[in-house]
């Protein structure tokens, strides 16, 4: 699939080089069954019922899926990262396209495997209150009026913060448009524009994410179920692109 700058704004428009379902352009945006992405996103239909998992490599980021049986499965060999895994799609940061990867270039990395998700209520000054965050006790301006999740790089340097502006219920699934922002955890400034992501809003279906090793990447995917059989979708946030003047 390869995701081409749209001349209207920071959205993007799709043109399909391979198998996804379900996406519809909109008034120059991506839209994924109701809602927008201003990140570079794909549908996977190979994939259903596992959990996303990703690692960088030279080009910018593998990913692929792993699902309870291949986690269960006897690889003693090295742990998750040489687990049974399903199809394999690279993200190249030059064209922001995502195209399917040959097996070997996932179990032939070195990089760990980075399994979603670290989840915070509070990290520096940051706090989540309620449906709302706060940096020193003054409310936070989020994309979405309500915060779903938040994690912080491992240094702490940084949070990054999912908000949606539908509803929230006790798992955390949210319905409506969700966002991405990042925060410098010190300051409470916002480091990078706010994002609409093309994930979250299904019913009973919750988001997954979590930072890249090197900090460079956000990566979100639908935690899929049994009940949800039109794929994953996954979108990749490069802050180095993003945050670049």
């Amino acid at each position: 699939m390869r995701l081409v700058r749209a001349n209207s704004g920071s959205c993007l428009i799709m043109r399909f080089l391979m198998a996804c379902v379900g996406i519809t352009g909109s008034t120059g945006c991506v839209e994924f069954g109701g809602v927008e992405s201003d990140a570079p996103c794909i549908v996977v239909s190979e994939w259903g019922l596992g959990t996303m998992h990703f690692r960088r490599h030279s080009g910018g980021i593998l990913i692929t899926e792993i699902t309870v049986e291949d986690r269960e499965a006897d690889f003693s060999d090295g742990g998750l990262d040489y687990a049974p895994h399903r199809v394999v799609y690279s993200f190249d940061v030059m064209s922001e396209s995502f195209l399917p990867a040959p097996d070997h270039e996932w179990d032939e990395s070195d990089q760990t495997v980075t399994v979603c998700c670290s989840r915070v209520n509070e990290v520096g000054d940051f706090a989540k209150d309620g449906r709302l965050l706060r940096f020193d006790g003054e409310l936070v301006d989020l994309g979405g009026a309500n915060v779903i999740s938040m994690s912080p790089t491992e240094s702490q340097e940084l949070v990054a913060v999912l908000s949606t502006d539908g509803f929230i219920n006790s798992f955390n699934v949210a319905s409506g448009q969700h966002f991405h922002q990042v925060f410098d955890v010190h300051t409470g400034v916002q480091v990078g524009p706010t994002l609409r992501l093309g994930v979250g809003g299904r019913e009973n279906t919750g988001v997954l994410w979590d930072w890249s090793d090197d900090n460079r990447f956000v990566v979100y995917s639908d935690g899929l179920n049994v009940l949800d059989i039109n794929g994953a979708r996954v979108c990749v946030i490069d802050r180095e692109r993003e945050e670049s003047p």
